[in-house]
């Protein structure tokens, strides 16, 4: 190591007390930004739950069910609001807090190195809200199609070909034929009503509640928002050479499996939909990063 090198080093370096005191600076100054972002939503909560509720919405109206959704307890909807305002200002102020995040891992990099984090806040940030948008407008009206239409698999049987229906008809007594008096062909009987088909009617009937299905959404933008930062993740460890291109290449299937693995966690629930909706985006996203990483502009040994 050049002397050089050593004089950048002990700049550079930083005791864990100044990690924490950065670290704290960062979070407040996020929070900030946040709290902000969280007062603005407050004024638009209704669009917003709105906007959120239009693919559930939709495939209700599809299939010809109530397009209301249910609150189970007094302060549901209130708490609801607020949650949506809280994760809508996350959204809103991502530049801002991915800045703050990118910030505090710039400090323990070298000078050469900090400057990636101009280049990839932006980046950072849009990849961000486009992982939510992706969400809402391709993933969720497939993910609440699918389900409302499923609940029609379940139909109410057919209950007068049973056997215990069969053993209550027998031993109930034949209806006893009405005397007919002089004038009964001036009143004649009225025709037997005919019965609906249990066939036809569903067994199952969705009844959604706000607060599971806006916590259900809301996970969801968080999740595919995290995902799509996939080839900034992988650029960045090959800019800094902690991971070579070629070792990207060559455990392509580890990363399909772990990519898998990360789906389902991320996801809410025992969702397939939603599970491969995430994990097919975020395997091409790590394909997208192995690309941008070899038309990269290399760094020059002299400046590592």
């Amino acid at each position: 190591m050049t002397d050089k090198e050593n004089h950048l080093l002990e700049n550079t370096r930083m005791s864990f007390g100044d990690h924490l005191e950065e670290l704290r600076s960062r979070l407040i100054k996020a929070l900030c930004g946040l709290l902000v972002g969280f007062a603005f939503c407050l004024f638009f909560g209704q669009e917003i739950i709105g906007y959120l509720s239009q693919p559930l919405l939709i495939a209700l109206q599809e299939s010809g069910l109530d397009t209301r959704l249910y609150i189970m307890s007094l302060p549901e909807a209130f708490l609801t609001y607020i949650k949506v305002c809280i994760y809508a200002g996350i959204f809103i102020t991502s530049p801002w807090i991915f800045y703050q995040l990118w910030g505090f891992v710039a400090a323990g990099l070298y000078p050469h190195e900090k400057r990636y984090v101009h280049i990839f806040v932006p980046f950072s940030a849009a990849l961000f809200v486009l992982g939510g948008i992706f969400l809402i407008w391709i993933v969720a009206p497939l993910t609440c199609n699918f389900f409302i239409k499923f609940c029609y698999k379940f139909s109410t049987p057919d209950t007068t070909h049973s056997f215990l229906f069969q053993e209550e008809a027998e031993g109930t007594p034949a209806p006893q034929s009405p005397v007919q008096s002089p004038n009964a062909s001036a009143n004649p009987p009225s025709p037997p009503v005919a019965s609906a088909r249990p066939e036809e009617t569903p067994l199952v009937k969705p009844m959604i509640t706000l607060q599971k299905y806006v916590s259900f959404i809301l996970l969801l933008a968080v999740a595919f928002g995290l995902s799509f930062q996939m080839p900034l993740v992988v650029l960045l460890l090959g800019q800094l050479h902690i991971v070579e291109i070629k070792t990207f290449r060559k455990i392509r299937k580890y990363a399909l499996f772990a990519i898998v693995i990360a789906a389902a966690l991320l996801t809410p629930g025992p969702d397939v939909i939603s599970q491969v909706a995430l994990a097919v985006p975020m395997y091409l996203l790590y394909e997208l990063g192995i690309v941008l990483l070899q038309f990269w502009p290399k760094r020059k040994a002299s400046s590592q």
